[in-house]
């Protein structure tokens, strides 16, 4: 895989699902893109030519090109960082914040309604859980996984609480190109540059382009208003499998993250209730995103193309136990470390279901 990161010059509008009227509306923004948004990015950048016109003719070829992604990298160390693991549960008590860990429940009586083990906190402290950070960096999460499974502190440079969202306010023009009487409407943009525990960090988009593909650097439009960006190769060096290889051998029971969404043709589980082969016999899923598009693929004469159908994806951050008893665990592995996992192929191809494999 080669690996990009896009730079973000000012802002970026990453429009979700919510239907935005000129007069009245604001068009919100999520913090990263689908990585359906991503692969449009990577493909329409093969597909055109020097001075940025799309001449490609085989989409079918450019559909075909993998993209791995999104995170995001902190520009000035080269660390990733990934929505944070839903299987950790923030309480604020005896004045400082805390990780607890979810685990699959052993007892058939608390046995889930979808015959899953169900999961919960061997140690929760009294009262409601609080929100932590949204993003650990792949070292807290490497720690998390295969470490002493020590969180990160939420108040350290390991941790990302969120994009800063700005709001702006807009007027539609006319044909003459003056302003239309209350014609006014608002977008919230995201920035990437956080001011936190002291410091002003810069952060990029990381993704990776399939073996084989490169990528040309330089200034790209990502997202809606068409938003300034330059694409450049990344130093930011991803995490191997053969570091873990052997703690997986050792273990009846793996856990699947999810670091960008998933698709399964089952909903919150693919319909086999299988990962890699391997049942799957507990899950922390969280409700599910509301994604759409639109597909400009299927332009008919002046008509640019048409609306994508709904669907909903696993959230990322979600994790799924299996069962590995038996398992073949080299080949096993390496069809779910930093490989995507979605039931159909495409969905595959444009990056959804982005996962990593731990002992449980």
């Amino acid at each position: 895989m080669n690996v990009y990161q896009i730079e973000v010059r000012d802002t970026l509008v990453l429009r979700d699902n919510r239907p935005m009227v000129t007069g009245a509306g604001r068009a919100t923004t999520m913090e990263l893109p689908w990585p359906s948004t991503l692969a449009g990015v990577v493909r329409t950048r093969v597909g055109s030519d020097a001075h940025g016109r799309f001449v490609a003719t085989d989409l079918d070829a450019l559909k075909r090109i993998g993209v791995q992604g999104p995170w995001l990298v902190e520009t000035a160390t080269a660390q990733p960082f990934f929505p944070a693991p839903r299987d950790g549960v923030w309480f604020h008590h005896d004045g400082a914040t805390r990780v607890h860990r979810l685990t699959p429940r052993v007892t058939a009586a608390l046995r889930s309604d979808d015959d899953l083990l169900a999961v919960g906190l061997d140690d929760a402290p009294s009262g409601k859980a609080s929100s932590g950070p949204r993003y650990w960096s792949w070292r807290a999460i490497e720690r998390w996984l295969f470490g002493d499974g020590r969180a990160p502190d939420p108040t350290s440079t390991d941790v990302l609480h969120g994009l800063p969202e700005e709001e702006r306010t807009h007027v539609a023009l006319g044909e003459d190109r003056t302003y239309e009487d209350g014609q006014l409407f608002t977008t919230m943009q995201r920035r990437f540059v956080v001011e936190e525990v002291g410091i002003a960090r810069e952060f990029a988009i990381g993704f990776g382009v399939s073996e084989g593909q490169r990528l040309e650097g330089g200034l790209a439009a990502v997202g809606g208003e068409r938003r300034v960006a330059w694409i450049a190769p990344t130093r930011v060096a991803l995490p191997t499998l053969p570091a873990f290889e052997a703690r997986l051998a050792s273990a009846k029971r793996w856990k699947v993250t999810l670091l960008t969404p998933a698709i399964f043709d089952g909903g919150a589980l693919p319909a086999s209730r299988t990962l890699a082969g391997l049942p799957i016999v507990a899950a922390v899923v969280p409700r599910p995103e509301v994604l759409s598009g639109w597909d400009f693929a299927a332009r008919r004469g002046d008509k640019w193309g048409a609306p994508k159908p709904t669907r909903r994806a696993v959230p990322a951050g979600s994790v799924y136990w299996l069962d590995a008893t038996g398992a073949d665990v080299r080949r096993v592995a390496e069809m779910l470390w930093f490989q995507c996992v979605s039931s159909q192929p495409q969905d595959r191809l444009d990056g959804f279901g982005l996962a990593v494999v731990s002992v449980a």
